[in-house]
């Protein structure tokens, strides 16, 4: 089992607007902080070029992206399948059973 560094522990959420605020913040953080999170704001707001900005910052750096995807099983394969392209190294997904 590999033993995590302190760094590797710290997930930084960029809970910021533009992708200017998060190089920012990514150029400050990078050497203290293992994973970045792009959450539903900043995603909708700048799209899929915010995720090769943080990526573009440090070589080290790990991107979760927090959408909760939720959504039919073949369409959530393809927008993981599309987040994997650009590097994402964690999503969140919403699984629903069918249940009330």
């Amino acid at each position: 089992m590999k033993t995590l560094s302190p760094k590797d522990r710290i997930i930084f959420a960029l809970d910021v607007s533009t992708v200017k605020e998060a190089e920012g913040l990514v150029r400050l953080l990078k050497d203290h902080v293992g994973m970045f999170k792009i959450g539903l704001q900043l995603f909708v707001g700048e799209g899929p070029k915010v995720i090769d900005a943080v990526l573009s910052q440090s070589s080290q750096a790990k991107v979760f992206l927090d959408m909760k995807f939720h959504d039919i099983p073949e369409t959530v394969r393809g927008a993981l399948k599309s987040a994997n392209m650009h590097g994402v190294e964690f999503v969140t997904v919403q699984y629903y059973t069918g249940r009330g």
